[in-house]
């Protein structure tokens, strides 16, 4: 999911572990770190992660694509199945299969030497815009008090 350091969300004190960010009676489990708020002791509020969840569906609506829609120099930001932003890539050839459920690309630069990727047609990808993100963040920060933009 694309983000912005400029868009905050409202927070509060996490209630299962009570702001303590870890459990002691738990320390043989990834040394106690709570759950819920993954360790910070602060966990969104209801507000927040309602602004959160708009500021996601505004910025996939306006920056979506459809795998088997991308085109040569093309800029897409990858996303790993938990929704943290893995990589930015421009798109430098496509080669879609006989059947089309699958288009491949390759992209101008990865560390690992990987050099192809493969998605099922039907997959939204987001384009790296981040002047719109940029917009979406101030829209959703005007819309909800559960978001600040500064």
């Amino acid at each position: 999911m694309p983000t912005t350091d400029r868009l905050t969300f409202a927070t509060e004190t996490c209630t299962r572990c009570a702001g303590e960010k870890s459990f002691r009676q738990y320390s043989h489990v990834r040394a106690g770190r709570c759950f819920t708020c993954k360790g910070t002791g602060r966990k969104l509020s209801r507000a927040g992660r309602a602004a959160q969840k708009a500021f996601e569906q505004l910025v996939a609506e306006r920056t979506g694509i459809d795998c088997a829609a991308v085109t040569v120099g093309m800029v897409i930001e990858s996303t790993s199945p938990l929704g943290v932003p893995w990589s930015v890539d421009r798109i430098d050839t496509v080669v879609n299969d006989a059947t089309g459920t699958a288009t491949r690309w390759a992209v101008s630069v990865r560390p690992n030497g990987e050099d192809r990727c493969t998605l099922p047609a039907g997959h939204t990808m987001l384009r790296h815009m981040p002047e719109v993100v940029e917009q979406a963040a101030r829209e959703i920060a005007g819309r909800y008090k559960g978001a600040t933009y500064c």
